[in-house]
């Protein structure tokens, strides 16, 4: 009898967890701790960081930004969902009002809001603000030759100066274009590792943007090669290792991913496994007895693929 009680109670305990797991945090009772901009803030710096603390059981955080205020908006400059507790945000010299609010698939926080000023710099001095390049994000891989590059705009700048170079401005000969806006399109000559940076400017300042980097990857991964279960193989176990050679790098990271069929023609209907791996082996069982083929393809991160493997058929009885 003892047995069975505590056998019931650990039932008990494992549904509540399992209730626990299914069901989201109720948010409606909970409050988001604002980080900063400080409530009532003036200061002549275009750039401000929004922030806020973490809150468990938010799946993101819903931010708006209106100039004067919500209860009599002109502006409505930003209504972004973020799963980041940081965003930076570029403003002209105004009066506005923010608020932020947790969120997950079922219910959120009540938004906490904030007024901000940014004051007017009758100097019109850029050297003490702040740049902040949009996209590409720092660190980009690509197989694009042409890209678009943003940038957050400055009230008091005349125009910019898109910078880029390749492998880097240390070593690398620079090439410029001017911009009245914040955007820039640029075609690559070539794949490589390129920087690239923007330089704000009037007629008594200027302000540099720190430095981002891009790799551009346009080559193909090569061919990589079937090695086990060899062509024609007849296994009694229905646990299969594959293996294969990977083809070299011949730019950005490389993956694999394996695709098992049961017919030669390798129409998608009789595809039964396709499967995306860090490394050259892959373990599975597989039904029989059975006739499958097998083949695998080479992928790196700028989004370019190689041809197929050879392709080797395996029986198993």
């Amino acid at each position: 009898m003892i047995k069975i009680k505590i056998l019931a109670i650990i039932v008990v305990i494992l549904a509540f967890v399992s209730c626990s797991d299914i069901f989201e945090k109720d948010l409606a009772k909970e409050s988001i701790i604002v980080l900063g901009p400080n409530d009532l803030t003036e200061t002549y710096t275009l750039n401000q960081t929004f922030w806020w603390g973490d809150l468990k059981g938010a799946d993101e955080y819903n931010l708006q930004i209106v100039s004067p205020s919500f209860d009599a908006p002109i502006q409505w400059l930003l209504d972004s969902n973020t799963v980041a507790t940081k965003y930076p945000f570029t403003l002209s010299p105004g009066n506005y009002q923010w608020r932020i609010r947790a969120e997950n698939g079922s219910s959120s926080t009540e938004y906490i809001i904030r007024t901000l000023t940014i004051l007017s710099d009758s100097t019109q001095d850029l050297s003490n603000q702040i740049m902040v390049l949009n996209s590409p994000i720092n660190s980009l891989v690509t197989n694009q030759l042409t890209l678009t590059f943003m940038w957050d705009t400055l009230t008091y700048a005349n125009d910019y100066v898109f910078e880029i170079t390749t492998p880097d401005f240390v070593t690398g000969t620079k090439e410029s274009q001017i911009e009245t806006n914040g955007t820039a399109s640029y075609t690559a000559a070539q794949e490589g590792n390129y920087q690239w940076r923007v330089r704000a400017q009037n007629d008594i300042s200027f302000l540099l943007s720190e430095s981002f980097s891009l790799l551009i990857d346009t080559t193909a991964p090569n061919r990589p090669a079937s090695l086990l279960p060899i062509n024609n193989a007849s296994m009694t176990d229905s646990t299969i290792s594959f293996s294969w050679s990977q083809g070299a790098n011949t730019g950005s990271s490389l993956f694999d991913s394996i695709f098992i069929y049961t017919d030669s023609t390798f129409i998608s209907s009789s595809l039964m496994l396709k499967q995306q791996l860090s490394s050259p082996n892959f373990a599975d069982s597989l039904g029989g007895p059975n006739t499958y083929y097998w083949l695998v393809r080479t992928y790196d991160i700028a989004g370019n693929q190689s041809s197929y493997s050879n392709y080797n058929r395996l029986d198993i009885q």
